[in-house]
This record gives C-alpha cells, sequence and structure tokens, in this order.
C-alpha cells in the first residue's frame, strides 16, 4: 500500500498541470477526489452555482450565505486566471478515467458541510470576521505578512508555508467554522480512504485534495490507523 497526497488550489492553473504529472508519475490504481457526486455532475455539466432563497431551509442561514460568498469569489479568482473553479478536481477524475484507473469520490455531501457550517455561526464568527475585514483594510501590509501572501500568485498552489499559516489563523480565530470545513470533512475523507485500502491492501492510493486538508488528513492517518504517506504541494 503508497499513499501520496497532491494538494491544490482549486483555481490554480499549475494544479490542473501538475495533477497529470503526479498520476503519470506516480501511476495510481485508484485516484480519490474531494468530491461528492452531486458536485462531479455540476463540474460534468458545466452547471453554474444556483442559490435560490429557498436552500436556507435547507442548508440554513450561515451555510447559506457561506456558500454564495465562497462561490463567487472563487468564481471570480477563477476569472482572474482563466480557469474555472473545481476545475482541478475534475482534471483529476477525467485524466484518471481516461487512463483506465479507479476513481473514488470520497468527500461528505455539500448539504452537510453546509448545514454544519450554519451551526458553526455564532457571535464569535461574526466579530472575528468583522475584525479581520477592518484589520484587512486598516493594515494590508501586516496581514499579508501574518498569512504569508507576499509571495502569493493564484496561478500556483499555496505553499505549505501559507497553508500553515491560514490553517493557524483558521483554528484561532474561528474555531467552530475550522471544525466544520476541514477537520470533520478531513476525518469523512480518511475513512473512506481507508475503507478502499482496506479492500484494495496492495494499491497505489492518489488522494487529490485541497492543499488546506493535506495535513489535517495526513496526522489523522498516522494518529488513527497508523499509516505514512507522502504528500505533494503543486
Amino acid at each position: 500500500m503508497s499513499i501520496l497526497f497532491v494538494g491544490t488550489s482549486h483555481v490554480s492553473s499549475e494544479s490542473i498541470a501538475q495533477i497529470r504529472g503526479a498520476i503519470n508519475s506516480f501511476s495510481p490504481n485508484i485516484v480519490c477526489a474531494e468530491l461528492d457526486r452531486g458536485r462531479l455532475a455540476a463540474l460534468i455539466n458545466k452547471q453554474k452555482p444556483h442559490y435560490p432563497l429557498n436552500l436556507v431551509f435547507k442548508l440554513g442561514v450561515g451555510g447559506y450565505l457561506f456558500a454564495l460568498v465562497a462561490s463567487t469569489v472563487q468564481r471570480k479568482l477563477g476569472n482572474l486566471v482563466g480557469t474555472t473553479p473545481g476545475e482541478d478536481m475534475l482534471t483529476a477524475v477525467k485524466y484518471a478515467r481516461e487512463k483506465k484507473i479507479s476513481v473514488a469520490l470520497i468527500d461528505q455531501p455539500i448539504e452537510k458541510t453546509m448545514q454544519r457550517i450554519s451551526e458553526s455561526f455564532g457571535a464569535r464568527v461574526i466579530f472575528a470576521m468583522i475584525k479581520d475585514f477592518f484589520s484587512s483594510l486598516l493594515f494590508p501590509k501586516r496581514t499579508r505578512q501574518r498569512l504569508g501572501l507576499d509571495n502569493f500568485s493564484l496561478n500556483r498552489a499555496p505553499s505549505e508555508k501559507f497553508v500553515r499559516a491560514a490553517l493557524q489563523h483558521l483554528e484561532s480565530n474561528y474555531p467552530s467554522l475550522y471544525s466544520a470545513l476541514l477537520v470533520e470533512r478531513n476525518t469523512y475523507m480518511v475513512d473512506r480512504i481507508m475503507r478502499i485500502v482496506n479492500l484494495n491492501p496492495e494499491s497505489r492510493v492518489l488522494v487529490v485534495v485541497g492543499a488546506a486538508h493535506v495535513p489535517g488528513m495526513q496526522e489523522e492517518l498516522r494518529k488513527r490507523y497508523k499509516v505514512t504517506s507522502e504528500r505533494l504541494f503543486v
């Protein structure tokens, strides 16, 4: 058994190229992607994100607003670099299928994540967001330095240094949001990977997930399953 993580940016053109390279060089038997069935179908059919107001009752107010804002920001960032948000995951799935490699969708349903985000929204989260907003306006240089944004480029996936700084900030200032966005999903995806590995003990597994998920997922594999893995930030 061998597991390699590829940490990507969902709007980075470099990530898309490097995913193909990782599949070619690692020669996996299975490619795991940070997707659920609904999100994959939407990417394949090129469906634009649509958030009618009645979704509030399904996702909750916080989850609805988060999904709306995140989708808008990712779309605008993608336009800046000429990519479509999620193209990294779609590339992983399509290229693996071209190579006749098995594909596993390992993320939990997006509706569950949005519901948990809604539950995590409270006064502390709102206050922290307001604080960060004004801090970035009043002290932009200090904010960039704190988050390691000085050499950040949308065309490249984030560096390990940037990922560590961003995760530390998120965990310290938004602990409930950090749990809903990352910790719970990391656990879900690691459990899915291990079910796959247990069924295919001699497999070579390439795991393609957002860079922010990689450190936590590797730690869970080590602590809960005593499994070591490699990682590649692209």
